[in-house]
């Protein structure tokens, strides 16, 4: 009996969990709502819950910039996996991956920001954490550097969470064009 008990005081647990996950998710994304980095924002602007919703929309979008978004997303979907148990190894890949791809989403608009060498959107896009990790990067390997490790990082993400050959996606697209060529050929020789 004893063993039967600690298994529903975890689900328990693991449920009351996924419950405060999913709305704190669902919070951020209507704090947030509508998105629109061409409007000033203040953490005296109300939105739609409140003051609270105020300044965590403010200082989300000054730290995450659009990666604020994801978060709220991806707070939503974990706690409605945790809500209904379907937690696995391949759902915590994918949220590790999609957290990846959003960090270097913000990165690559830093160093677009940077490239620009003036006021961009894309700074805004960026939010805190993507301009310094921008910034870090730029110091190290210049803004071309930059521009092309952005490039290969996504390509590796990419090729790792997706499991996909890059040599049989780029033979496959070459003979695509193979095939467009002998067409186009067989339409002039007519």
């Amino acid at each position: 009996m004893p063993r039967k008990k600690k298994k529903d005081s975890s689900r328990l647990k693991r449920e009351v969990l996924g419950i405060l996950m999913a709305a704190t998710g669902g919070f951020v994304l209507v704090a947030l709502w509508p998105w629109d980095p061409g409007v000033a924002r203040g953490p005296e602007t109300l939105n739609r819950v409140g003051i609270l919703g105020s300044y965590s929309a403010y200082y989300l979008y000054r730290a995450l910039g659009l990666g604020a978004l994801a978060l709220g997303v991806g707070l939503g979907a974990l706690g409605i996996l945790l809500l209904f148990d379907r937690v696995t190894r391949k759902a915590l890949t994918l949220g590790l991956s999609a957290l990846a791809a959003v960090w270097l989403l913000l990165t690559a608009f830093g160093v677009s920001a940077a490239w620009n060498a003036g006021p961009s959107p894309f700074a805004e896009r960026a939010g805190g954490v993507g301009i310094a990790t921008a910034s870090g990067l730029i110091q190290a390997v210049g803004l071309a550097g930059a521009l092309i490790l952005c490039g290969v990082a996504a390509i590796v993400l990419a090729v790792a969470t997706f499991r996909i050959s890059l040599a049989a996606t780029v033979e496959a697209g070459v003979e695509v064009g193979r095939a467009g060529g002998r067409r186009a050929r067989e339409g002039f020789d007519r």
